[in-house]
Formats: C-alpha cells, sequence, structure tokens
C-alpha cells in the first residue's frame, strides 16, 4: 500500500468541505493537508467560527497545518489570482509530489501552466463515494449547493453521478 501524498488546500475546497462536515475526506485521502497561512487568513476573514474551528481541530489532530510558502516573490502565471490561490499555487510549485485543492478555474489554468496535479470539491467526493466513505455522491453535492452555493453544470453533474454509479433523481 502506498503512502497518501501530500495535499496543498485552498480556500474554497476547505470551505466547502466545512459546511457540508465533509472535511475528513482530506484526511482518508492526504497526509498531510497544508494549509497556506493566506488561506487561513481568508477563512478567518469569513468570520466562520465552526469552520475555524474544524480547521483548528485538524491541526491539532496533527493531519493538518499551516505553512507560508518559502519564497514571497513567485509570481503566478495568471492575473487577478487572490492572496489564499497565489499561496495556494506557490506552495504547490514548491512541493510538485503535493496536490493541489482548488476549484477556481483561473487558479487551476495557472496550476496546469505550472504542470502541477489539481483535483477539486467534486473529485474528492467523487473519491470519497468511490473509497466507501460517502453514501451518496447526488445528496452531497445537494448539500453544498444549498449551504455553500456551489455550482456543478447539469453535464458535469450528470458525467461524475454515472461515474460513481448513481442516477440523478429528479431535476437539477
Amino acid at each position: 500500500m502506498t503512502s497518501p501524498s501530500p495535499a496543498i488546500a485552498d480556500t474554497s475546497a476547505l470551505s466547502a468541505l466545512c459546511r457540508i462536515g465533509r472535511l475528513e475526506i482530506l484526511r482518508w485521502r492526504f497526509l498531510p493537508v497544508i494549509v497556506p497561512h493566506a488561506v487561513r487568513m481568508e477563512l478567518e476573514a469569513a468570520d466562520d467560527k465552526d469552520l475555524i474551528g474544524m480547521i483548528d481541530q485538524a491541526c491539532e489532530a496533527g493531519w493538518m497545518r499551516v505553512a507560508d510558502p518559502s519564497t514571497s516573490d513567485w509570481q503566478a502565471p495568471v492575473s487577478r489570482l487572490g492572496p489564499g490561490e497565489t499561496a495556494a499555487l506557490a506552495l504547490a510549485f514548491a512541493m510538485p509530489e503535493a496536490v493541489l485543492l482548488m476549484d477556481e478555474s483561473r487558479g487551476r489554468r495557472a496550476a496546469r501552466m505550472l504542470g502541477l496535479t489539481t483535483t477539486g470539491v467534486l473529485g474528492l467526493l467523487m473519491w470519497a463515494k468511490q473509497a466507501g466513505h460517502l453514501d451518496s455522491l447526488a445528496q452531497a453535492i445537494h448539500e453544498l449547493r444549498t449551504k455553500d452555493s456551489f455550482f456543478i453544470g447539469p453535464e458535469l453533474l450528470r458525467q461524475a453521478l454515472t461515474e460513481v454509479g448513481e442516477e440523478l433523481d429528479g431535476p437539477l
């Protein structure tokens, strides 16, 4: 059995998983999970004490930690990224063995340009379903849509559900 790879987490992935009570998926899939300090600051600015509490508990348990990129002069290959995305990209660039957890299209485009491996919340939920950690991908997506304003297009939703052996129950 291979050991889990490390991951660098951006704000949106952490926020979405926390809001639906599924942060533990990261622990099952990656070790360690590294949160850039700038991402931590974005989460604190959102003033969601439950979310910060979950992050703190994960850090205390030892499977998550907060870190800064080793260089402050690193430049992302695309413009208009926030400080969290930029810091996550810088950390991932410095740790090419890590998986970058990011949903924002600009950030993912930058990651592709840098040759980094990425996944988003949907990919994590699909993995959790296939690994037996999640009963229903459709239910998790429904929770994301209602609790976190998560958007997924109808075709991608159908494709994801089909890939994990589920069918759409009702309207999109």
